[in-house]
């Protein structure tokens, strides 16, 4: 008899047993479900991939202009012989949080890309991607079916990729914000399925000890990585994995520890710990909103959302708590290691509240906290589905992970569109800073409220011109005081296309020369970028830079003239080829300070 055949009793006076076929209609629906789910977590990168591509800005922004300054004391600590210096900057702290690893890529960027932020997004999006995988092995090694696996990796690949997390993806600075979540879990894959293998054995030892160096690369790459070695310790005790596991662990993470306050000042500013204690339901309820990030319904749907997830956590504690095997079977290790990530997402939603909750709750909503609870999710459903032993707890786990992969795909749908749709006006926004700060002109009132800190802007801009990086690297940068032929494809004949040129205003705040440029393009970018325009003046030369709006037949800009010039605009097709959209002369403005 095969293994997918059962023997079912006969009718009463039969003597011979009938053998009879599973229904097939269970797993055909299974599989059906699955292909479902896969197809929305392919739409969900896709348009996350386009999203991010569409959106890119060289420009720095907030925290990467202190990283611009760090830059250029590394290269002339470098350049006066000084590398014990340079290695030290390496070291300085940022706020909380010691970025030593994240600062090589920004450094490699700068080298490299010049400081376009393009390895920094690569390293982004291939980190997510290898945290998705890593997720899928676990549930493979967890012991779900072949359509669960691909059932539960599409929901962990749509949440990872999720645009509800659209400051990681828009903002090259969050290399450590999405690098020490991939850190810590592979951490915790590799201690578990070391201990499993033992750790006097070579291949238990080598496991173990990649563990305990990602333990010190999570602690320097952002301030919640020093948790991964408690968690650590944590996993050994409930896996009872002897004395010997339980104090290296202990061990690595104090060592970790010491080695991240060598030479630290604390922020004289934080909360006192009394009043911490006395405002724990706000820290907590800051906690449990983390969590629930994804949730689109509100700061109370977050915060019961995410008192779900620690729920289920504690669950999955007990019930591995209770069992005691975990490391008998690769099964349990996956288990445990997902365990692990999910205990470590919660704790650092945990200190994360201790630092940021006294700002407010309605904070819990920025959407760089969804790349933890992203983490925090997938490995709480894959454990959730795959630790039951058959019986009413099996099919409990299973509700629950169901329901909450329900929850959170539902919200992840929703808001992709929303979320989109952010991201290409900040990028709008940021596409007028490049065109102002490539002109010169800085201190714009209407940037203001999305360009943080202005005067640290207006001083590192000379240091990006002198090392040319980011705007200042591109060919735009060089086109000043050129023909518009300059910015064509070699050999390239002009293009005949719709549009106008509507105004050329001057503005005294931005200068004496300074001028507000706007019209519109029948061109259409096919790679979903804006459209780029140039503004050449009476002899010919280019004085200015416009950007279209996306899928917008609107530009605007900015450009250096007098009031009574006469200036000439010009569109470039994706061929590279120009279109002349008009000409029209500058009309005076208001005065300054009007």
């Amino acid at each position: 008899m095969s293994a997918a055949e059962r023997i079912v009793p006969g009718p009463a006076g039969c003597g011979a047993a009938r053998l009879r076929h599973p229904p097939r209609w269970s797993a055909l629906a299974a599989w059906i479900g699955a292909a479902g789910l896969a197809s929305l977590a392919v739409h969900t990168v896709l348009i996350t991939l386009l999203t991010v591509a569409r959106t890119h800005s060289a420009i720095p922004q907030a925290d990467e202009w202190f990283s611009v300054e760090l830059y250029d004391r590394f290269l002339q600590a470098l350049q006066g012989g000084r590398a014990a210096a340079a290695l030290q900057l390496l070291f300085e702290p940022h706020n909380e949080h010691r970025l030593v690893f994240p600062r090589l890529v920004f450094f490699a960027d700068y080298r490299v890309f010049g400081g376009s932020g393009l390895l920094d997004k690569a390293v982004i999006l291939a980190t997510q991607a290898l945290q998705a995988a890593l997720l899928v092995w676990l549930a493979v090694r967890a012991g779900a079916g072949p359509a669960a696996r691909v059932a539960l990796g599409a929901v962990a690949v749509a949440l990872l990729f999720s645009l509800q997390q659209g400051e990681n993806f828009v903002w090259a600075f969050q290399v450590q914000f999405v690098g020490v979540f991939a850190c810590a879990s592979l951490c915790c894959a590799l201690f578990a399925f070391g201990l499993r293998s033992g750790v006097a054995g070579r291949g238990g030892a080598r496991r173990v000890a990649g563990a305990f160096a990602l333990v010190v690369v999570a602690t320097f790459t952002m301030a919640n990585g020093l948790l991964a070695g408690p968690v650590l310790v944590a996993l050994a005790l409930l896996a009872r994995a002897g004395r010997l596991a339980v104090v290296a662990a202990a061990a690595v993470a104090l060592a970790a520890v010491a080695a991240f306050f060598a030479g630290y000042h604390p922020d004289a500013g934080g909360e006192p710990t009394a009043d911490l204690l006395a405002h724990l339901p706000r820290v907590v309820a800051f906690a449990a909103g983390y969590l629930g990030t994804f949730s689109r319904f509100g700061l109370a749907s977050r915060i019961a959302l995410g008192a779900c997830g620690l729920a289920a956590t504690a669950a999955v504690a007990g019930a591995l708590a209770m069992r005691g095997d975990a490391l008998r079977s690769g099964r349990g290790a996956a288990q445990l290691a997902l365990l692990g990530i999910a205990l470590f997402a919660a704790g650092s939603a945990l200190v994360t509240a201790v630092g940021r909750s006294g700002s407010g709750l309605e904070f819990v909503g920025s959407s760089r906290y969804a790349t933890g609870a992203a983490c925090f999710w997938g490995a709480t459903i894959v454990n959730l589905w795959t630790l039951g032993r058959g019986g009413l707890p099996r099919r409990a786990g299973r509700l629950a992970a169901g329901l909450a992969a329900a929850v959170l795909l539902e919200a992840t749908a929703a808001g992709q569109g929303d979320r989109e749709i952010e991201m290409e006006r900040r990028a709008a926004q940021y596409g007028a800073m490049e065109d102002a700060m490539l002109l010169g002109f800085y201190d714009l009132p209407a940037l203001r409220s999305f360009v943080e800190p202005v005067d640290q802007a207006r001083e590192m801009e000379p240091v990006l011109r002198r090392l040319h990086l980011s705007i200042f690297g591109t060919r735009d940068a060089g086109l000043l005081g050129r023909p518009p032929s300059a910015a064509a494809a070699p050999g390239a004949p002009p293009l005949a296309c719709a549009g106008s040129f509507a105004s050329a205003i001057a503005e005294p705040a931005l200068g004496a020369d300074g001028v507000a440029v706007a019209g519109t393009s029948g061109l259409r970018s096919r790679s979903g970028r804006p459209g780029r325009v140039y503004v050449a003046d009476g002899e010919g030369r280019i004085v200015g830079f416009a950007h279209t709006g996306v899928g917008d037949a609107r530009w605007t800009g900015y450009a250096r003239a007098r009031p009574g010039a006469v200036l000439a605009a010009w569109a470039l097709s994706d061929a590279g080829r120009l279109c002349r959209l008009g000409e029209i002369p500058v009309s005076a403005g208001p005065p300054p300070g009007d």
